[in-house]
């Protein structure tokens, strides 16, 4: 027998594995993180499934709060991660009524079909479209910073094994 197979002279063997809570919460931010970064890409096929993966990642972070211990690492996570996405949901359903508002006022139904025509015709770098992504971006920074920030505080401590103090907090 080598001593690469003997588990009490093997340094890598000292480090205790993470248990099954730690394993799901850590999927449960990956699958998170992958759905956010696919919602970057421009592509509508891929838009929709990031929406679908979101929608069915926020289902199974319901299920496994319900059914997870109360004090358990796990619960604890999954408590933190439902009130993110519904202060998330809330600063993105603002800014889509910000921008809603600021194109409503702004401009007609007719200067839209122009913008479909000229968006077909791969000219993104009409002054109105310009306009259109700084609104998106202005609007819409506040909801993907939040979210960016709970998912990053988050995912580093469930990669420690390690609590959020005070998951119920908002903020």
């Amino acid at each position: 027998m080598s001593e690469i197979d003997i588990p009490d002279q093997n340094p890598k063997h000292d480090k205790p594995a993470p248990n099954k809570d730690q394993k799901t919460v850590t999927a449960v931010y990956g699958t998170l993180c992958a759905s956010f970064i696919l919602q970057l890409t421009p592509h509508a096929g891929v838009a929709l499934f990031s929406g679908l993966l979101l929608l069915f990642t926020w289902g199974m972070i319901g299920f496994l709060r319900r059914h997870a211990d109360r004090e358990s690492l796990l619960a604890n996570h999954m408590n933190f991660l439902n009130i993110t996405l519904w202060v998330f949901s809330a600063l993105i359903f603002v800014a889509a009524a910000i921008g809603g508002y600021y194109i409503y006022t702004h401009y007609t139904f007719a200067q839209f079909g122009d913008l479909a025509s000229l968006m077909a015709a791969g000219d993104m770098e009409h002054p109105m479209i310009r306009e259109l992504k700084n609104l998106t971006l202005a609007v819409g920074a506040p909801g993907y910073l939040y979210i960016v920030y709970r998912l990053a505080k988050g995912l580093r401590r469930a990669m420690g094994g390690y609590r959020i103090a005070h998951p119920k907090n908002p903020f």
